[in-house]
């Protein structure tokens, strides 16, 4: 496997002039820009980190879960996070390792709510959740161990769904890909947008490859990255090119694919959404398939049981 690295002198550089050239952009459209450029140039892509400065992605949220008083010696604030995407005003896309571990409902002490804000920690954008679910192929995943299958582990579709408590009408839902969107050459060639919240790093990994707390605080922004596709895996899986560019809290990120290869934000079509960045951040970058009929089953008849009993 050929694995390229950007240098830090260059990285740290870059990263300036990127910089620069955002703050001066007098609008969301030029931004768009910007990013086209970006992914074309030379400059390696699992390198660019960029904060979305200009909401240029509001329908990507992160899902947050805070721990209040208790007497488990859990310390009171946010305790897990993982990125998504809103895909119906009431439905919120994750991976099913974000749910899957509240099967048996949440601690009483725990209440989980999802942001669209730019920035995750800016409280005031916290909006509530009243459901879960994820798909029926996860094994079961109980606190606190929760999830311990890997990415391209066979017959598991890592994907679940967040229910808001109220709908979101002033953000525009992001639309799935057509089954098979990644299956075609145009997708094989084309880098893919991942907006998340993750870190920017992580301790690396004793010999068993276990995992191990990042190394930089989480700031909780929302960042634009690019990636390529690596291969298709199976009906669930696929992998992107490493090093990967998910870190811990991207799970759930969506991988946007646009035929007018970053052309009209209109056109991004959501193909997969991040499961396994690697024990160590970017060592690999295995994605869960929503282009899929299979999939897409699942999240048309699990969004209609749910909101069906609801007002």
């Amino acid at each position: 496997m050929n694995v390229r690295f950007v240098s830090p002198t260059r990285s740290r550089l870059f990263s300036v002039l990127l910089l620069a050239a955002l703050l001066v952009t007098p609008s969301g459209l030029r931004a768009q820009g910007h990013l086209a450029a970006l992914a074309s140039s030379s400059v390696p892509l699992h390198s660019i980190k960029v904060i979305d400065i200009f909401n240029l992605f509001p329908n990507v949220g992160a899902l947050i879960y805070v721990a209040g008083p208790n007497d488990f010696g859990v310390p009171p604030g946010i305790v897990h996070t993982c990125s998504g995407t809103l895909i119906h005003e009431r439905a919120f896309l994750v991976a099913g390792h974000c749910t899957a571990p509240t099967a048996e409902g949440l601690l009483p002490f725990i209440t989980a709510f999802v942001t669209f804000s730019p920035n995750a920690r800016d409280q005031s954008a916290w909006r509530p959740v009243s459901e879960f679910a994820f798909h029926p192929s996860l094994p079961p995943c109980p606190p606190p161990e929760g999830c311990t299958f890997r990415g391209l582990d066979p017959g598991i579709l890592d994907i679940g769904l967040v229910f808001l408590d109220r709908p979101v009408r002033n953000i525009t839902p992001a639309r799935l890909a057509r089954p098979g969107t990644l299956e075609t050459p145009q997708a094989a060639g084309s880098p893919m947008i991942v907006p998340g919240y993750g870190f920017l790093d992580s301790v690396p990994g004793g010999p068993d490859g276990g995992m191990r707390p990042p190394m930089s605080e989480w700031d909780g922004w929302r960042r634009i990255k690019f990636s390529m596709l690596g291969q298709v895996v199976d009906d669930e899986w696929a992998s992107w090119s490493v090093p990967g560019v998910v870190c811990y809290c991207d799970s759930g990120a969506p991988t946007f694919f646009n035929p007018d290869r970053f052309g009209d934000r209109s056109h991004d079509r959501l193909v997969a959404v991040a499961s396994d960045g690697g024990g160590v951040c970017f060592t690999r970058d295995d994605r869960a398939r929503v282009d899929t009929i299979a999939a897409q089953d699942w999240i048309s008849r699990t969004i209609a049981r749910v909101l069906s009993s609801r007002p």
